[in-house]
C-alpha cells in the first residue's frame, strides 16, 4: 500500500472558529429585543400576558408584579385579593395571585442551538471525508 500524503484540510479551523466567537458575542444586542411574558396565576388558574412595554426596558421582568396582574382585569383574577405583604417574613405566596416572568423562543437560545446543529453537522462531514477521503483520493489517481 501507498502511503498518501494528508490533506490540506482544517487550515480554515480557526478562521471559522473565530468567525462564531464574534457571531455568538455579538448576539447578546438582539435578546433585548425579545419579547417576556408574566404568568397570572390566580387561584388555580393562570393566563401568560406579554411585556410589550415594560417599565424598563432592559429589566422587563420587573414589570411583573401581583398589582400588573391586576391592573390587566383578568377574568381570573377577578376576585382575588393582593394580601398583606411583610417586607421581613414575607415570602411573595402570600394572597391569591401569584407571578412568574419568563421569555420563550429568545433569539439568543435559537442562535445557540442553530449553532450547536451546525457545528455538530459539520464536525461529521470533515470526520466523514478524513476517514474516506485518502481512499477517493487514491481512486481518482
Amino acid at each position: 500500500m501507498s502511503s498518501l500524503t494528508p490533506s490540506h484540510s482544517f487550515r480554515l479551523a480557526p478562521i471559522y472558529s473565530t468567525v462564531l466567537v464574534v457571531f455568538l458575542s455579538h448576539m447578546t444586542a438582539f435578546t433585548v429585543a425579545d419579547i417576556s411574558f408574566c404568568k397570572c396565576m390566580c387561584f388555580n388558574n393562570y393566563t401568560i400576558v406579554p411585556l410589550y412595554r415594560p417599565k424598563d426596558v432592559s429589566k422587563p421582568c420587573l414589570t411583573c408584579t401581583k398589582q400588573f396582574c391586576l391592573d390587566q382585569k383578568l377574568s381570573i383574577c377577578q376576585d382575588a385579593k393582593l394580601g398583606s405583604t411583610n417586607l421581613d417574613t414575607g415570602t411573595g405566596d402570600e394572597g391569591d395571585i401569584k407571578t412568574k416572568c419568563f421569555q420563550r423562543d429568545s433569539t439568543k437560545d435559537q442562535v445557540i442551538v442553530v449553532s450547536f446543529i451546525i457545528i455538530t453537522t459539520i464536525l461529521l462531514i470533515s470526520a466523514f471525508f478524513k476517514e474516506h477521503g485518502q481512499y477517493w483520493r487514491q481512486v481518482r489517481s
